[in-house]
């Protein structure tokens, strides 16, 4: 099963816990795909179609963001 981990952190260079654990993911490449939003999309035009595509190609989708 693939896994898209979708992240939005305004800036994750400053998080601890959030950046260790994305880190750890990007270990698993042939299982674990993290998409940051924040540096796919600095300009905040996101591409809809790119997105979809992109959740398709995965089984399941983790959110992981700053509230």
């Amino acid at each position: 099963m693939k896994t898209l981990v979708l992240v939005a952190h305004p800036n994750m260079g400053k998080s601890r816990v959030n950046k260790a654990w994305i880190e750890e993911a990007k270990k698993y490449p042939d299982q674990i795909t993290v998409h940051d939003l924040y540096a796919s999309y600095p300009d905040w035009r996101i591409d809809v179609q790119t997105e979809q595509e992109l959740a398709e190609k995965h089984d399941r989708i983790i959110f992981q963001f700053l509230v």
